[in-house]
């Protein structure tokens, strides 16, 4: 159609120029201006027509995009109904379209109808007089910002909680009042500052839409009576939460384990209200400094425990909150273990919302609040915290084993680098409380649970970390580190079965020139002032404070001059060994584990000065030796071998003892119930005298040196094939000569 219409135009256009339609017979009779001129003013012609052609096609398409509009631009509202007017008359069957299709084209507002009156410049404008109705819709716009002030009366109060009990909506309109009481009288004595910190963190939750802000903080409530206040606060953490509770779902009889439903609509309208009142009720638990009040509200939260699953913004500041309590050093005893009881309650019935939060929480307050120091004072909360947190770990196993395994492999790294450096600044990294009270810990969780298969593979790396640390300083003024470590492996040794070697560092302080040679200090200044003819002011008592090894790490010089310190080596040296022999004093291997233990023991008798630890030497020998004996007696009777034995497991305990303690546990026991009289006698404050040393005769020190040859001669292992003795030592033991004579010791000490 297009081509049709041009090539007709271009016909035109040849007649008006006189040369009419180009054929080729008349373009061979043209010479070339008349060929250009008429092939120009066809080509002219072409582009008038296409730009007529564009021109008609952008008008058609203007005209059916005004038809499309509603209204027309640039008219006004009058013109148009004009228009409209006209329309009816000329075609009423699109009238009547219009009428039944698009109505809200045709009606106006009957403002529209007549101009909005001109003003001109300087005139002043006057106050426009509202109805009723607007009036009414511009007060609760400004009441949504600025509440009316509430005040709280024992009537109002006791309303309130009746209204808890009515019909749901009632119920929620008692409990938004009442939940407005309750955060004005939780942040009653909060700062400015406080005030617009916390306001601004309510605004920023948009989850508590429909809870006023500025109710919150704004000081919007007053109490009639410190009566009343303490009236609102009693009923919004019993009768309040517990209609939270059971608006969130939960039913009488339901189980420790139930969750809301999320996804229900009865959470969604009351999530809003748990959230405010969980925000409150962490900020007044924060603030509380009496004990019995502390007590009732953390008993109160554990209704708020499985409301909190499904916030868990707010559970995490609850269980902070509580952890607060829990390691604070100025809360009393029942307030400390009733938090440990929420938190336990928590971590067991919630694991997988609470225990990880609870347990890396006490694990880093214990690191950095409890363990950080020790003192006689401190010595019971360790104790609390360490049991605590064992006891929490047994919930699960595998999170616990990924916290342990952290925890020891960051003390391994720090007591490489110190290994490496030797610097003051990287030992100091290590021999610190912190790091000693760590191992305390993973030593006393081990030890609770040595058999599960979950923490049994930390054993090893344990106790290579521990007697790595116990060894880093060999010298006498750490030993107190060295006894704390080598307690923890004892107790680990003696719970879990597996033997770690610990006697060889413990002789080698039994053994130190300090102990064996020394006589301290005073009796020096003895010696000196009596040949000097002054021995009547060395005769003279000094009061010295004895060494509570419990709170000791390093002692300093001065110290290791007293008689405190060697005692205090000797008598912590000999108890753990003696518990170190009674962890094996059951076992069917104790003679041959036990043999360089008491030779190191028999050598340590002979050349210590001091009588009185030669004598406590010679009696640990005689009663493990004695053990030794029974053991033999016993394992000579059993009818079967190692070598033919398939399943060693029979042969864990294949004794069969007819007491109910061997000789080593007894006294043993005896050391241990001697030294809880020491710790109480520190604890009472106690002091003893620091007397001069007695100065033994040569006779006394040759008598001590032949029982010392008599007891190094005594026989410790039964012939092989003997019959071997009973349990009461009736019989006579036939013997083998295996003892170990001083020549031969003093050539190993040389080699």
């Amino acid at each position: 159609m297009g081509k049709r219409k041009r090539s007709s135009s271009s016909a035109v256009r040849a007649e008006e120029a006189g040369i009419g339609e180009l054929t080729p017979a008349k373009m061979k009779t043209m010479d070339v201006d008349q060929m250009f001129d008429a092939i120009g003013s066809l080509v002219a012609g072409e582009d008038k027509d296409e730009g007529e052609n564009e021109e008609m096609e952008e008008t058609e398409q203007d005209a059916a995009e005004d038809d499309d509009q509603e209204t027309p631009t640039g008219k006004s509202m009058k013109d148009h109904r004009l228009e409209l007017e006209k329309l009816k008359q000329s075609d009423p069957e699109f009238y009547q379209y219009l009428v039944e299709n698009d109505e809200d084209l045709l009606n106006f507002e009957d403002d529209d109808d007549e101009e909005e009156p001109d003003v001109e410049e300087g005139d002043d404008h006057e106050d426009v007089e509202l109805s009723d109705e607007d009036e009414k819709l511009q007060a609760d716009a400004a009441r949504d910002h600025v509440q009316e002030t509430l005040l709280m009366t024992t009537r109002i109060v006791k309303s309130l909680e009746d209204g808890l009990k009515k019909r749901p909506r009632e119920a929620f309109a008692s409990a938004k009042k009442l939940l407005r009481a309750f955060r004005s009288g939780c942040h009653l004595t909060e700062t400015t500052k406080r005030k617009k910190q916390m306001r601004k963190q309510l605004e920023e939750d948009e989850d508590t839409e429909g809870i006023s802000a500025g109710s919150t903080f704004g000081g919007d409530v007053k109490f009639a009576s410190p009566r009343v206040y303490q009236r609102v606060m009693t009923v919004s953490v019993v009768k309040l939460l517990s209609f939270l509770s059971s608006a969130s779902g939960r039913k009488d009889g339901a189980s420790s384990s139930w969750v809301p439903d999320s996804s229900s609509s009865r959470w969604k309208k009351v999530q809003p209200l748990i959230k405010s009142f969980a925000l409150s009720f962490v900020h007044l638990l924060d603030g509380v400094t009496d004990g019995s009040t502390a007590r009732f509200l953390l008993q109160r939260a554990e209704l708020l425990l499985p409301l909190l699953t499904q916030v868990p913004k707010q559970g995490k500041s609850l269980i902070q909150s509580v952890l607060s309590i829990w390691s604070s050093e100025s809360v009393n005893v029942p307030t400390r273990v009733r938090a440990y009881l929420l938190l336990h309650s928590a971590s067991s019935t919630f694991p997988d919302a609470y225990l990880a939060l609870a347990l890396k929480g006490m694990i880093k307050s214990y690191r950095l609040e409890i363990g950080n120091r020790c003192n006689p004072r401190s010595l019971q909360r360790i104790a609390f915290a360490v049991n605590c947190i064992s006891e929490l770990s047994g919930v699960d196993l595998s999170k616990t084993y990924t916290i342990a395994f952290v925890s020891i492999r960051d003390i391994a790294i720090a007591l490489r680098v110190a290994l490496l450096s030797k610097g003051k600044e990287e030992l100091g990294k290590v021999y610190n409380w912190e790091v000693i009270n760590l191992i305390r810990l993973w030593g006393k969780v081990l030890s609770a649970y040595p058999k599960e298969s979950g923490l049994r593979p930390l054993i090893y790396p344990y106790a290579q970390v521990t007697s790595g640390l116990m060894r880093l300083v060999p010298s006498p003024r750490n030993y107190g580190l060295r006894f704390h470590c080598a307690r923890y492996l004892i107790d680990l040794m003696g719970s879990s079965g597996v033997y770690i070697p610990v006697a060889s560092a413990l002789l080698e302080a039994l053994n130190c020139r300090e102990v064996l040679k020394g006589k301290g200090g005073a009796a020096e200044n003895a010696r000196k002032q009596k040949k000097n003819g002054r021995g009547e002011k060395g005769n003279e008592k000094r009061i010295v404070k004895p060494l509570d090894w419990r709170c000791i790490l390093r002692v300093s010089d001065n110290s290791l001059k007293s008689k405190h310190f060697r005692e205090g080596v000797v008598n912590q040296c000999l108890l753990l060994l003696t518990k170190f022999l009674s962890t094996l004093s059951r076992s069917v291997a104790l003679p041959e584990v036990a043999y360089p233990t008491l030779a190191g023991l028999r050598r340590f008798g002979k050349t210590v000065s001091t009588p009185a630890y030669s004598k406590q030497a010679r009696q640990l020998v005689r009663i493990a030796e004695e053990n030794c004996q029974l053991v033999l007696s016993l394992r000579a009777r059993l009818d079967f071998g190692a070598k033919g034995v398939a399943d060693y497991s029979c042969i864990e305990s294949p004794l069969k003892f007819t007491k109910d303690k061997t000789p080593l546990e007894e006294f043993c026991e005896k050391l241990v119930q001697q030294e809880i009289e020491e710790a109480k006698a520190f604890d009472s404050g106690l002091t003893e005298v620091d007397e001069l040393p007695e100065q033994e005769s040569d006779s006394d020190v040759e008598e001590e040196d032949k029982k010392m040859e008599a007891a190094a001669d005594r026989p410790l292992l039964l012939k092989a094939g003997s019959s071997g003795a009973d349990e009461n030592g009736d019989e006579e033991d036939v013997v083998e000569d295996l003892e170990i004579s001083d020549e031969e010791i003093d050539e190993d000490e040389s080699d």
